[in-house]
């Protein structure tokens, strides 16, 4: 990140970079103490993304619309 950032950002974009290393560290080390299961931990964070994703889409406003000649083709 930072050999291709601008020079300004740089740093910023390094520290942040380090931060959200050390608080994901942080987080499934706090998770692991309070005895939840790696499996469990991997079905989690592989599921939970995908069900925001399909509620997003089934909700959001800027979804794609569809195309008027997909509709005329599949009309009869």
């Amino acid at each position: 990140m930072g050999e291709v950032s601008p020079p300004e950002l740089r740093g910023t974009l390094g520290s942040l970079f380090n931060l959200g290393i050390a608080l994901g560290v942080l987080g499934v080390n706090a998770i692991s103490f309070a005895g939840v299961g790696w499996r469990a931990l991997a079905l989690g964070f592989g599921v939970l993304p995908q069900v925001i994703q399909v509620k997003l889409a089934r909700t959001s406003k800027l979804s794609c619309p569809v195309p008027r000649a997909s509709l005329t083709i599949y009309q009869n």
